[in-house]
């Protein structure tokens, strides 16, 4: 779980980044890792209420961005997180990783209680919301979170970001963990 304090907002990214300027560590990553970390460090949450990560992607090889890895796994932790929060014990979560000539997407899917689209609509606005945290990390990225989700049947993430220049095909993944 995370820490607030005043001047921090989730896993200590600063409130003021949320709403302001942030300076990117950018630096070459592996979004397969990131993925792989992620869900490392959910393991212990997820074992209690007896759930499966079923992770896919039918790509070769890697996929790399320059971003600021320390962020990216903040703002896939915060949607990894709300999946664990809101499903049922005994099911599985799916994680999805799909790239097009643009971006990489990592699709988080939970099988929880679903939700309207006001709650949809009213989740990332705020300053210190975990889902407002994230969404500005994809931002300042360049990229985007989007939800997608009806009452009683879940919901879908969407995490996207750009790729880098030598990255960019037309290629769908199916990532295995």
């Amino acid at each position: 779980m995370s820490t607030r304090t005043e001047s921090t907002g989730f896993e200590g990214m600063p409130i003021s980044a949320v709403g302001g300027d942030y300076t990117l560590d950018r630096v070459e990553c592996d979004v397969g890792e990131i993925i792989e970390n992620v869900l490392k460090k959910h393991d212990a949450e997820r074992l209690k209420k007896h759930i499966t990560f079923d992770a896919f992607s039918n790509l070769q090889g890697r996929v790399r961005l320059r971003a600021d890895e320390r962020l990216i796994r903040i703002a896939l932790s915060v949607l990894v997180d709300n999946a664990i929060s809101n499903s049922p014990e005994d099911c599985a979560i799916e994680i999805l990783m799909i790239k097009n000539r643009k971006c990489a997407s990592i699709i988080v899917i939970d099988h929880g209680a679903g939700m309207q689209l006001e709650r949809q609509r009213e989740m990332f606005n705020g300053v210190d919301t975990e889902f407002a945290v994230a969404r500005r990390i994809a931002e300042l990225h360049g990229g985007s979170i989007n939800v997608l989700s009806l009452p009683g049947h879940g919901a879908r993430f969407i995490f996207r970001l750009p790729l880098n220049e030598a990255e960019k095909d037309d290629s769908v993944m199916i990532w295995e963990s």
